[in-house]
């Protein structure tokens, strides 16, 4: 899964979001602009809407892949200690 910092700037991810949040663009177009799921979509949103800071720099490349699993683990390579 390539990670969308290295295939899209904040500011344009943030362009999308906003587009979608005004009724512009549907869900699915920017899944497929973005090379997204549904699950990945709802958790960059959500981030999206609390505002603050870079878009991207909020979302770790680990809860990229814990959210295209489905599951809430931040790191799933990570052992209990």
């Amino acid at each position: 899964m390539a990670q969308l910092h290295k295939k899209f700037s904040g500011d344009q991810i943030k362009i999308l979001f906003k587009s979608y949040e005004a009724g512009h663009i549907s869900r699915r177009e920017i899944e497929q602009t973005l090379g997204i799921g549904k699950t990945r979509f709802f958790c960059i949103a959500k981030s999206n809407s609390k505002g603050g800071g870079n878009l991207l720099d909020r979302i770790s490349p680990s809860k990229e892949r814990a959210a295209e699993r489905g599951n809430g683990s931040e790191d799933p390579y990570r052992t209990a200690t």
